[in-house]
């Protein structure tokens, strides 16, 4: 195991030379919040007192780097911390993140992934553990035309009376393959929303694990997919409720939005409850812009255009509604609502 010693601060990040700018939409990067740029495995930051809220290592082991973030407790911090990762080596990419949280803090992270050249061989893992008594909220964005194939592996640890809520974006991406595992201990509360586009042809795969350990957990998994031609969506979701996990809730609902006849949708939902004393509840909804709504719609005088964006924001408000800082929102609004006009 090696340290790497990579770790440098840009205080000017208008002098920042290396030409990733373009690749950042200016809607996020205008948010006020801590940004960690993490540039073919070295790390930078614009945030003077970042050190005092968290600490960051570098540890490369086997030929993959491990990226360590240990939050120092009890941090209440009002912005959000900001991660881009960009890289373009042709080389496989194979990283790890490891997110400690410890107790009593609230915090809120968002993350991008860029790849500027084409990559067939991209892998993340991700270990995050949250001590009792936090907040957590965590946005992830990946919206690159460049992950030819992108796999990401999560095991998350959820200790008493923590929370975590996660909301991802998968757009514009090729093939996709994440397997997730949650681990539930007593009084915590787990809230995951999904919002996913794939392209003509392309391959979505979710393989989701969520163990309640211990009782009065709680977990919600919302999964809202707007499918386009040939595009195929398969989602395997597990939930263990264990002996001692009494008293414990668990819900998954899917919703899927198709614009084209020809796609394919697989949706697998296990439940395994070892006592009676539990709530599980399933819902899987597959819908399209049907012409008769668009013929009833024209009548009201309403505009097509206008049309396809009343109905695509209320596809996604149910999951918008968690996302807090305005500019996201307005973001990933327009992006759906232009792939609709474009598709439709």
């Amino acid at each position: 195991m090696i340290y790497i010693n990579k770790i440098k601060n840009i205080l000017n990040i208008n002098k920042f030379n290396i030409k990733v700018k373009k690749y950042i939409n200016k809607n996020i990067y205008k948010l006020k919040s801590i940004k960690i740029f993490i540039i073919n495995e070295v790390i930078y930051y614009t945030y003077k007192n970042l050190i005092k809220i968290l600490n960051i290592k570098t540890i490369k082991k086997n030929n993959i780097i491990l990226f360590k973030f240990d939050i120092f407790k009890n941090q209440k911090i009002k912005k959000p911390i900001y991660i881009i990762l960009i890289n373009n080596l042709n080389k496989k990419i194979k990283n790890t993140i490891y997110l400690n949280i410890k107790k009593k803090t609230k915090i809120s992270f968002i993350e991008q992934h860029i790849l500027i050249k084409k990559n067939n061989n991209f892998k993340y893992k991700y270990y995050i553990n949250i001590k009792k008594l936090s907040y957590i909220n965590y946005i992830n964005l990946l919206m690159n035309k460049n992950f030819s194939i992108y796999k990401i592996y999560n095991f998350i640890n959820l200790n008493k009376k923590s929370s975590l809520n996660i909301i991802n974006f998968y757009l514009n991406i090729k093939n996709i393959n994440i397997i997730s595992n949650f681990y539930l201990y007593k009084k915590s509360n787990l809230n995951i929303n999904i919002i996913s586009i794939p392209n003509n042809k392309n391959k979505f795969i979710f393989n989701n694990k969520i163990i309640h350990k211990f009782k009065k957990s709680k977990s919600f998994y919302k999964h809202n997919c707007l499918i386009n031609t040939k595009s195929k969506i398969l989602i395997n979701s597990l939930t263990k409720i264990k002996k001692k996990a009494k008293n414990s809730i668990s819900y998954i609902i899917n919703k899927n939005l198709f614009l084209n006849k020809k796609f394919k949708i697989i949706n697998k939902p296990k439940i395994q409850i070892f006592n009676k004393y539990n709530k599980y509840k399933h819902k899987n909804t597959i819908t399209n812009i049907n012409k008769n709504t668009i013929f009833y719609l024209l009548n009201r005088g309403i505009n097509l255009n206008n049309i396809k964006k009343i109905i695509s924001i209320s596809f996604i408000k149910n999951i918008l509604k968690y996302v807090k800082q305005i500019n996201f929102k307005k973001l990933i609004k327009n992006i759906i609502i232009n792939k609709i006009i474009k598709w439709t």
